[in-house]
């Protein structure tokens, strides 16, 4: 591609978006990999505070990190390059961005772009692809996915899922075998809020060591279900009484049965999305009036994300294979795709990393099929549990100092 011109092109790579716990770990193998192919690239830089920061011509050369440096990136949750939400318009909307990037990519010679997010992000990495046949410039920009929410398309897992899933199924056992505890002359009812706007997948893995009807959580209750206030009052009094106690999982993006949001807080991103959160205090002060139980809440919010501490071992494993996949596609010159994970078997977990086109991934939700919700007993199939198990399975814990403190860096 840029043989006759003697001078190897550089890449750059973009975090995007919310973060996941294991998304460092893709931009450190993005890194090392960019590496191997000295005679492809010569220098890969990082946009500080994502697409914002590149922008602003604020940019970090990643050839003058140190090794312990790198050895911080693997080991650290959140962004260390450091991210944001901003939604791009398309090349006719918005000319004067584009040419102002254009100029920020020829003044560090990028030619590839790895741009590190999930469904929104791909859009953007789809707008940024066609950079190259409009304004001449030779550019090949690569999706890598990430996303604690699951519903990227096309591909079967994204990473940063499967750490997310074992923070929660962990936090919520731990939390309802306290419960079972305390039940008898105290709390009845424990509910947490779980992220997850119109996918439930984060919320459906809190079940996914459930057997028994009598196993916590009693009660999930998925986006993709409208909810039944009278059915989950009676639900939640059945367990009560045979069991002492009920534990309940609820997605943040739990919509009443005229399709409204719960908890939408009339407020808006970048990209439009309404801001949720407070369902779980809605329910519990529903269960409190209604039923006359004391009931607890707990919103994890960033935590279920930021839980570096509880990663998995496969999710580390697909987040280093899609940086690694990402920068082999680049130097293949395949522009406008993302590298998805498609599984071979389920025991033991097996996959392949393929190309797959940003037409068909851009601004496309994945959510859970019928076949992996029980409806009628609001929890989730045996399928479903089959599917997530794999992804929660092993751990890889961070390194920490003399003081017991996690060994965590940023460049932001």
């Amino acid at each position: 591609m840029f043989k006759q011109n003697k001078i190897l092109p550089n890449a750059l790579y973009i975090q995007s978006g919310g973060m996941t716990s294991v998304i460092n770990n893709t931009a450190y193998t993005i890194i090392q990999t960019v590496k191997k192919y000295p005679e492809k690239i010569n220098k890969l830089y990082a946009g500080i505070y994502g697409i914002v920061g590149v922008l602003e011509d604020n940019l970090i050369d990643t050839s003058t990190l140190t090794e312990q440096e790198l050895e911080g990136i693997k080991n650290s949750p959140g962004g260390v390059f450091g991210t944001s939400r901003y939604k791009i318009k398309s090349l006719n909307d918005d000319l004067p961005l584009y040419k102002k990037l254009v100029n920020i990519l020829k003044k560090y010679n990028i030619h590839y772009i790895f741009y590190n997010g999930g469904n929104d992000s791909a859009d953007t990495a789809l707008k940024l692809s066609k950079i190259s046949s409009t304004f001449n410039y030779k550019l090949c920009c690569i999706a890598v996915p990430k996303t604690i929410d699951n519903d990227i398309a096309c591909t079967d897992v994204s990473p940063g899922f499967g750490s997310s899933a074992k923070y929660i199924a962990t936090s919520l056992y731990e939390a309802s075998i306290d419960l079972k505890s305390m039940c008898k002359t105290s709390t009845k009812v424990f509910i947490m809020e779980i992220m997850g706007r119109h996918a439930g997948w984060l919320t459906a893995a809190s079940a996914v060591w459930k057997e028994k009807d009598s196993d916590p959580p009693h009660i999930c209750l998925l986006p993709e279900i409208l909810f039944n206030q009278k059915k989950f009052l009676k639900m939640v009094s059945k367990y009560v009484n045979k069991y002492g106690y009920c534990s309940i999982a609820v997605s943040e993006g739990l919509k009443n049965e005229n399709n409204i949001f719960l908890s939408n807080k009339k407020m808006s991103d970048s990209f439009g999305h309404v801001q949720l959160g407070g369902v779980a205090l809605i329910l519990s002060e529903m269960v409190q009036n209604e039923l006359g139980y004391k009931c607890h809440y707990s919103i994890p919010d960033y935590l279920q994300r930021a839980g570096k501490h509880l990663c998995s071992k496969l999710d580390i494993e697909i987040a280093n294979a899609v940086g690694k996949a990402a920068v082999e596609f680049a130097i293949q010159d395949k522009n406008n795709v993302m590298p998805c994970i498609k599984t071979i078997q389920n025991k033991p977990y097996k996959y392949q990393i393929e190309p797959i086109s940003l037409n068909q991934i851009a601004n496309v939700e994945r959510k859970l099929p019928n076949d992996f919700i029980d409806e009628e007993n609001l929890t989730i199939t045996t399928k479903c549990k089959e599917y997530i198990t794999p992804f929660i399975s092993g751990e890889i814990y961070p390194k920490y100092d003399k003081n017991g403190k996690p060994f965590y860096i940023s460049f932001t």
